[in-house]
């Protein structure tokens, strides 16, 4: 890649977004894209990067495996990765491969963005669920009380007995 080529990364509301800027996705543009995916992954804000393929008009077997390590290193992350703009020879490459069921794929931006926003509602919704299982049990690493570990125990040995004494 051209380092002085477009800028590939920017923000689309809360969303980060890697334009890329290769038009065959090869050998040597996914040894590039290798090389930079951790570095995007940094900036991502909402747990979801958005790569956008709209340059793209051929994925190569490199390009694939490369796209295969950027989903691992953001899985790792616990990041989401969406591609989307794909062209129709792409798409049908990675349909091929099965990778369309590992990828969340997206027609253009737009539906990009809407399926972050859904992603970041889940994660919102998660995290409250946490924080309820957090204020049941405690925060291990806020409450010396009481381990966690005992407080999941007497929780199970008294819905134990509470099951036991409704079956008999």
């Amino acid at each position: 890649m051209n380092r002085d080529s477009q800028n590939v990364l920017y923000k689309l509301r809360e969303n980060v977004v890697v334009k890329l800027p290769y038009k065959d996705f090869d050998a040597q543009s996914s040894e590039d894209f290798r090389n930079l995916i951790p570095g995007f992954t940094k900036k991502v804000i909402n747990s979801v990067l958005i790569l956008d393929f709209s340059n793209v008009t051929f994925i190569s077997g490199s390009g694939a495996a490369a796209l295969m390590f950027a989903w691992r290193l953001c899985n790792e992350r616990g990041i989401k990765l969406i591609l989307t703009n794909l062209n129709i020879i792409s798409l049908e490459y990675l349909t091929s491969k099965a990778l369309d069921s590992i990828f969340d794929i997206t027609n253009n931006l737009k539906e990009a963005v809407s399926l972050s926003e859904k992603y970041a509602e889940e994660m919102n919704m998660f995290q409250k669920k946490v924080n309820e299982l957090e204020s049941f049990f405690g925060n291990p690493a806020k409450d010396n009380s009481q381990t966690t570990s005992a407080k999941v125990y007497n929780f199970v040995s008294s819905t134990d007995s509470d099951l036991k004494r409704n079956i008999n």
